[in-house]
This record gives structure tokens, C-alpha cells and sequence, in this order.
């Protein structure tokens, strides 16, 4: 994402996954016992950051950073057929008219869907947009750290790491991840992504709400579940994962498993398949989209 910092992993042991949240920041970092450390730190994202690398001796550690969800903007597009190298300007163009400030203050990227999720003429898309000025002050908190910034990541594609793991046979799976007051949901498909809903619900909506409340969370499911279906023309997803886990009381868990048409299953970051997680007390229940970002890295390094 976000103008080709992906650079090469090269010969790097696989690295470190970044989430920011508030004044804390969670890395996810590969040992070489291959075991993802996953660690918390406050005190404001630069501190933080320097504070962890220092800690977890991560000095010069291929990062993949994945930015906060609020100082981004997802945007469906349609464009023609393009050559990719043609894509990103394509989607910039677009995107002049979505946005609420300068275009020459954006940072514009863009993805397309799978080749199964586009109809007729036109290419399905994402674009993603952020400020310049965020994804700078992100850049340099990272390499002051003593990190090698590799790839910039959004909290969307770092769920698709995540989705993967659970979806092996490319089955399917949704992701349902709630913050204080608000969250996202995606519909993946083995390595796929393939549809993004921002929600205005939080987690408090399944840790302390009734039934009322919960048939929110229902209502807002299905109609993606609907869409995905209806448009996308793909097999409902098997399960719908939802994260943090540790907030899904018992009760809430039966009632959405009695409404809706595939299971519903609690995620924790600690209870990956196949990815054995030691998470200090401070990350406990949290740090999802660092897991994901840094199980990017370990993909990305596995390919070279």
C-alpha cells in the first residue's frame, strides 16, 4: 500500500508487524524460536515504538506498519481496463471528488478485486487515501525505532492475514473487528479480499448490550452478508470470526449464532492455528492487526 515502500525482504528473517492504537502502540515480532512475541507500550506512538524495538532488541527488523483506521479512507472504485502501472493515477483522478481536502495532499493506493468479483467491462477496485502528513509522521516514528519500514498495510488487508490462517480451504470467512466505538468488517476468501463495511458499533455493543443492541450487530452482518452475495456472486462465507473475542460474553455468542446463517466463533490473537502466540499481559486480547501485519512479513519473506 501507499506508493510502493514495499521493498525487497531480501535474505531477512521475517520481521515485525506495527499497530498503532491511541497514544499505545502493539508489535507483533518473530523469534527465532518462531513464536510471534506479540508486546504493548504507551506513553505516545514515537516513545512507544523506540521503547518496544529497544526492549525487543528489533533494531534494523523488516517492519510492516499498518495504519490506524481512522487516518484512512476506503474507497470502492470502477474504472476501464487499465494497465497497472496506469492504476494508482487512474484512482486518484477519481478520488478528487470523494475526499474532503487537497488532492495534493493525499497519498492515493489501489488494489483491484479478484478476478471472480468483477463483472462486465469495467476493473472493481479499492482505492485508499490518507493524509501525507500522517503517513509521514508514521514513517519516520518507524525509522527513528531503528525499524526497515518495508510495506505500509491498512487495517482491512492485515485481517485478510488473519482470515487466512482460518481458511485454509478457501471456504471463506468473515471478520467482524469492533474498537471502543466503532469497527469493520470484511468478507475474505483464501488469500482473497473482497468486501469492506465500516461500522458505527463498538465492542461495547457485545460486551454490554441486550438483545436490542445485538440485533444491531445482526442487522449490520446480513446486509453485508446480502451484498456479498447479491453483487459479489461468491458462496456465503462458513464463519464469521469476531475480534476482540475476549469481549463476546456467552450470551451475546449464542444469541448471533441463533440469528445468523454461518458460525459465529470469538477471536483471540493469542489462538491462531498453526501460529504459536506468546502475548505479554499488557497485549492481552488486543494486537490483532499487528499479528496480521507481521504474518504479511513472513509471507512476503517466504517468497524470496
Amino acid at each position: 500500500m501507499f506508493g510502493g515502500l514495499g521493498a525487497a525482504f531480501g535474505r531477512r528473517r521475517p520481521g515485525v508487524g506495527i499497530e498503532i492504537e491511541g497514544d499505545e502502540v502493539l508489535v507483533a515480532a518473530w523469534g527465532a524460536d518462531g513464536r510471534l512475541r506479540l508486546r504493548a507500550a504507551g506513553g505516545g506512538a514515537e516513545r512507544a515504538l523506540a521503547d518496544l524495538a529497544e526492549r525487543e532488541k528489533l533494531e534494523g527488523a523488516a517492519a510492516v506498519l499498518v495504519m490506524p483506521p481512522e487516518r484512512y479512507q476506503l474507497f470502492p472504485l470502477h474504472l476501464p481496463p487499465l494497465p497497472a502501472e496506469e492504476l494508482r493515477e487512474a484512482a486518484r483522478f477519481k478520488v478528487r471528488e470523494l475526499i474532503d481536502f487537497p488532492l495534493d495532499e493525499a497519498v492515493v493506493d489501489a488494489f483491484e478485486l479478484p478476478e471472480a468479483a468483477q463483472r462486465g467491462g469495467e476493473r472493481a477496485l479499492w482505492a485508499v487515501v490518507a493524509r501525507a502528513g500522517d503517513v509521514g509522521r508514521l514513517v519516520r516514528a518507524v525509522r527513528d525505532a531503528g525499524l526497515d519500514l518495508v510495506a505500509i498495510d491498512i487495517a482491512e488487508l492485515a485481517l485478510r492475514e488473519v482470515a487466512a490462517v482460518f481458511d485454509a480451504e478457501a471456504q471463506g470467512v468473515a471478520v467482524l473487528a469492533l474498537h471502543g466505538e466503532d469497527g469493520l468488517l470484511g468478507v475474505y476468501r483464501g488469500e482473497w479480499f473482497y468486501l469492506a463495511r465500516r461500522l458505527e458499533l463498538g465492542w461495547a455493543a457485545l460486551a454490554d448490550g441486550d438483545e436490542a443492541t445485538w440485533d444491531r450487530v445482526v442487522l449490520e452482518v446480513q446486509r453485508s452478508l446480502d451484498y456479498y452475495e447479491r453483487h459479489v456472486l461468491q458462496p456465503l462465507p462458513a464463519r464469521l470470526l469476531v475480534y476482540p473475542g475476549d469481549r463476546l460474553s456467552g450470551e451475546a455468542l449464542m444469541y448471533l449464532n441463533a440469528q445468523l446463517s454461518l458460525a459465529v466463533e470469538p477471536l483471540l490473537p493469542e489462538r491462531l492455528p498453526e501460529v504459536r502466540v506468546d502475548v505479554e499481559e499488557a497485549a492481552d486480547g488486543r494486537g490483532l492487526y499487528a499479528v496480521g501485519a507481521a504474518l504479511r512479513a513472513r509471507r512476503e519473506a517466504g517468497r524470496r
